[in-house]
């Protein structure tokens, strides 16, 4: 565009000439210099463009001086999630090795512990007392003046450690009768024994109720004329308690013999009078 067409738009301002309504120096005595200028006032181009300018520059270093705080800021918190979700994995992971050593060192306890338990229990079965009655059997005989029939039995510890607290429950019956238990003026059911060693041999006499002596011919003449059955519980040095029953029967020919084998046992108690 050339000077005269843009004179020609923004007006002309050809030297020496005012615009209308513009007041010159000399027009201050002038009443109606104090009127308000009329018409288009126009801003030079180039101080528009550089007042756009440097705003521009401005509103850019803020901008930027925001974005860097945002970048700053997420990179932070960024940080501070991967900081978080790390610490969280490190005490998963040292929870999750504690316990399995806690685990582990429970149950090697526990197999300890067992392995203690098993090899005292063996020891304790391999050492314990078993008090049985050898096979040396006395026959039964009949006491005239005292009219009762008396029968001595024998019993041995055949373990490796002494029986202790040995109580003796002795049975008899006669013929095919109801088991009955010996008289006694003792405050208990049972006679006490003496603590039996291993491989000592001892023994006892059962005796029976009054008999006439007619009468305990014909017993002691019968088979299963007479029976006797002794039930021996004892203990052995850590105080476990174990239970033997042996049972004899007199025959006709004098011999005496084992009852049945329900009737004896070693710790597998049966049905028996107690």
């Amino acid at each position: 565009m050339s000077k005269r067409d843009r004179r020609n738009k923004y007006g002309n301002l050809r030297k020496g000439k005012k615009l209308k309504g513009q007041n010159s120096p000399n027009d201050h005595h002038n009443p109606r210099s104090n009127q308000p200028i009329s018409g288009d006032i126009r801003v030079n181009g180039s101080l528009e463009v550089r007042e756009t300018e440097g705003a521009n520059a401005k509103h850019n270093t803020e901008r930027n001086e925001d974005d860097g705080y945002k970048k700053h800021t997420k990179w932070f918190e960024s940080r501070t999630v991967l900081l978080a979700i790390l610490t969280f994995f490190i005490s998963a992971a040292y929870f999750i090795t504690t316990f399995f050593i806690f685990v582990q060192s429970k149950r090697s306890a526990d197999i300890a512990d067992k392995t203690v338990t098993q090899a005292s229990e063996r020891f304790q079965i391999e050492q314990r007392p078993i008090i049985w009655t050898p096979n040396k059997i006395a026959s039964p005989a009949y006491l005239i003046k005292a009219k009762r029939i008396v029968w001595d039995w024998y019993f041995t510890n055949y373990g490796k450690t002494p029986a202790k607290e040995i109580r003796m429950y002795e049975y008899f019956r006669i013929r095919k009768g109801e088991w009955q238990r010996p008289p006694s003026d003792r405050a208990h059911d049972y006679s006490f024994g003496a603590p039996l060693p291993p491989g000592k041999e001892d023994f006892k006499t059962m005796v029976t109720t009054d008999i006439e002596a007619a009468d305990a011919k014909k017993i002691l003449t019968e088979d299963f004329g007479i029976s006797m059955k002794i039930r021996i519980t004892y203990k052995d040095a850590f105080g476990n308690s174990y239970e033997s029953q042996v049972c004899f029967v007199h025959l006709a020919t004098g011999a005496t013999t084992y009852c049945s084998p329900e009737e004896a046992y070693i710790d597998s108690p049966v049905t028996a009078p107690r």
